[in-house]
């Protein structure tokens, strides 16, 4: 019987031992593998593991004044740090602690990974071309008017061949006679048009919309797929953010963090 007590006694030790040594492991495996990307000091996600999720700024925090990777315009610019000053606004130093003064594209990534500029490039070329005429003319819109464009050029499917993705809105733009008001995101992936966001309302549902910009093109996870993140803006609401990834194994663009809309 006192064996039998001792041998249960060594199970329990050893299953008490082995949880948590699992414990440690998972917890040192799920922090060298989180990724947390803070945007415009509005929106905070998380993914550990392989969902993404946003959180509160609670998380972000503890990592004041460690070292970050910082994108402007879809640009790597290098380590940077930051803290969190009068009203959680944000202050960015560079690795001299040189201030960097924040753009309104600007974005964080706290991650163990190592980034470097990738191949997307904001064109300056920004008048009505082939693709956006092709694409208001699929929606029955007026080919000329005035309308902000982001034209970007990125080889999303890694194929070795430029593509390109665009953002065209004329919601805040003046237009004579304007009866629509619309905001589209789309891509141009070997000659293809895709649409990947749209928006179009009638004039008079223009301070209700929802409108959808594309604001950043960034391999977050280094994984060699491209996420975009989009800003989701409207009327007297606050602005929010949403990622959609372009999976190059099925050539599709999957929610990442949705829009509100």
């Amino acid at each position: 019987l006192i064996q039998m007590k001792k041998k249960i006694l060594y199970i329990i030790l050893f299953l008490i031992l082995f949880l948590f040594i699992s414990f440690i492991i998972y917890s040192e495996y799920s922090e060298k593998n989180f990724i947390y990307i803070l945007i415009n000091n509005t929106e905070i996600w998380e993914k550990n593991t392989k969902t993404w999720k946003k959180v509160n700024k609670n998380k972000i925090k503890k990592y004041e004044s460690e070292k970050v990777n910082l994108f402007i315009d879809s640009q790597y610019r290098g380590m940077a740090y930051y803290t969190y000053g009068i009203e959680d606004n944000i202050n960015l130093y560079d690795e001299k602690f040189n201030k960097i003064t924040p753009t309104d594209n600007l974005v964080i990534i706290k991650s163990n990974n190592k980034y470097s500029n990738g191949n997307v490039v904001e064109t300056n070329d920004l008048k009505t071309d082939e693709n956006i005429i092709s694409v208001l003319e699929k929606y029955s819109l007026p080919t000329s008017q005035n309308l902000d464009i982001n034209k970007y050029k990125v080889d999303i499917n890694n194929d070795g061949e430029s593509d390109y993705l665009y953002g065209i809105s004329n919601f805040f733009k003046e237009n004579e006679n304007c009866d629509k008001y619309f905001s589209i995101i789309f891509s141009v992936i070997n000659e293809q048009i895709e649409i990947i966001e749209s928006k179009i309302v009638d004039s008079n549902k223009q301070l209700e919309a929802n409108v959808k910009y594309l604001k950043s093109i960034i391999d977050v996870d280094k994984d060699g797929d491209y996420e975009l993140i989009i800003l989701n803006t409207a009327y007297s609401q606050p602005n929010t953010y949403c990622m959609k990834k372009y999976n190059t194994k099925n050539a599709t663009f999957e929610n990442l963090i949705d829009c509100e809309d």
